[in-house]
């Protein structure tokens, strides 16, 4: 597995619904939906709700801010930006009332597939402290551990599509290390990263270990 530094943390894309949206008609009654682009091999996408265009020329590693949504069952489909041919993904998602996820185009383009992940969309009780977790979608990476440079293992024995409970963790900067599974080999160094108290985060692996793009991590706010 390849051994680079790299860490990027990529702008959220801008998407403005009017009050009097389709999707979205009471913040009573509504959920929220972002979408994340994870397939490494894959090319920019459109994303459409219910057949409507929402997105548009997605680049792999980047990340919508959440969609206001009213309650209930939409349909999400995915497609090379710019055509509405092929349909890549085509995916049923329930959303419920006040409820967080993020729906991730996930694998090699030759198998693509939609991952709906529950974000934390409640604050953690404890002062000075954050709620992070660590999803795993590189697709040709072996199962992994997370740890701070001075060794403690935060999160541990994580394989492709998987994701850990969110931990709460003080509030601080990290210097983050992604080792194999169950040794000190480290095959990713995540420097710097900043986790103030009463947000949430998500540590997205994204990438390849051997080829290209290469493997990095992705560090997206969950919730203000």
């Amino acid at each position: 597995m390849r051994k680079a530094i790299t860490f990027f943390f990529l702008a959220f894309l801008a998407i403005v619904f009017a009050p009097n949206s389709a999707f979205a008609s009471s913040g009573n009654t509504v959920g929220y939906v972002r979408v994340l682009h994870a397939s490494p091999d894959a090319p920019s996408v459109d994303v459409y709700v219910n057949d409507k265009k929402v997105l548009s020329n997605v680049a792999f590693g980047a990340n919508s801010e959440y969609l206001a949504l009213n309650k209930g069952t939409y349909n999400v489909k995915v497609t090379p930006a710019g055509t509405k041919v092929p349909v890549v993904i085509n995916q049923d998602i329930h959303v419920q009332r006040g409820k967080y996820y993020t729906v991730a185009a996930t694998g090699n383009l030759s198998s693509i597939s939609a991952t709906v992940l529950r974000d934390k969309n409640k604050l953690t009780k404890k002062d000075d402290f954050a709620r992070v977790r660590f999803v795993h979608f590189s697709p040709d990476a072996p199962r992994v551990d997370i740890a701070t440079a001075d060794g403690k293992v935060i999160f541990s024995d994580v394989g492709f599509g998987e994701r850990n409970k969110y931990k709460s963790l003080p509030s601080g900067t990290y210097n983050l290390q992604v080792r194999l599974a169950g040794t000190n080999t480290v095959v990713l160094n995540v420097p710097g990263v900043t986790i103030s108290e009463g947000k949430s985060y998500s540590i997205f692996a994204l990438g390849r270990a051997t080829g290209s793009p290469n493997l990095f991590a992705k560090v997206v706010l969950d919730r203000e």
